[in-house]
């Protein structure tokens, strides 16, 4: 009789156990997700305005694949930089999104916007491409030197055509000076940058595609 009580209290002591230490760690996760605050504000990149002119659109499909990129800029983590080669990252708010495939959404929006290519997607929507744009993120932060802030954009932009053929390459590289402190002017920045690079990259590709035809076998 004693041995079964012993072990009955034994097994109950341990069940509670087993419950406290399970709660202690979805409390542990729930304050990892969460966080003990707010949720820091989200920032976006805003493509160029949807254009108004009627225009005869190439009738192409062009495929705008994911960015890459390496790992500091492979986050949804708005980074600056405050010394040449190494980067740290703002905590008062983040992208929407991991930085490569935001960007790549961007590139996509402007060329739909701009209204000049007849179809444009990713390789999910646009399986079989006449064209391919692959690119490669170098630089998308704010580079701090003392007092002044800078914004900058850089890439590598690769065109080939359906038979995985290289066209050209270019590299694409914008800075734009950030109008006062705050995380605020840094994304304002940030995105100016990115729509000019994006407009040049526009006019770049629908000149390469022009002339180099898709080829016909």
């Amino acid at each position: 009789m004693d041995n079964t009580m012993t072990r009955t209290t034994f097994f109950s002591i341990l069940k509670l156990a087993v419950a406290g230490l399970a709660m202690a760690s979805l409390t542990g996760c729930a304050s990892l997700i969460l966080g003990d605050g707010e949720v820091p504000p989200r920032y976006t990149l805003q493509p160029i305005a949807i254009s108004t002119e009627t225009v005869d659109p190439l009738r192409v499909r062009l495929v705008v694949t994911d960015p890459q990129s390496e790992a500091a800029f492979d986050t949804s983590r708005i980074s600056f930089s405050p010394e040449p080669l190494r980067f740290e990252y703002y905590v008062e708010g983040e992208w929407t999104d991991q930085l490569p495939l935001l960007f790549g959404i961007f590139l996509q929006r402007n060329f739909e916007n701009d209204g000049r290519v007849g179809t444009v997607g990713d390789r999910v929507s646009v399986p079989l491409g006449d064209y391919v744009l692959r690119t490669d993120i170098r630089a998308f932060h704010i580079q701090r030197r003392g007092d002044d802030r800078t914004a900058l954009v850089s890439y590598s932009a690769k065109l080939f055509n359906s038979r995985n053929e290289a066209i050209a390459t270019r590299i694409f590289s914008t800075s734009e000076p950030v109008p006062g402190p705050g995380l605020d002017g840094s994304v304002e920045a940030l995105n100016r940058a990115a729509r000019r690079s994006a407009v040049e990259t526009v006019d770049w590709t629908l000149e390469l595609m022009r002339a180099n035809p898709v080829p016909t076998n």
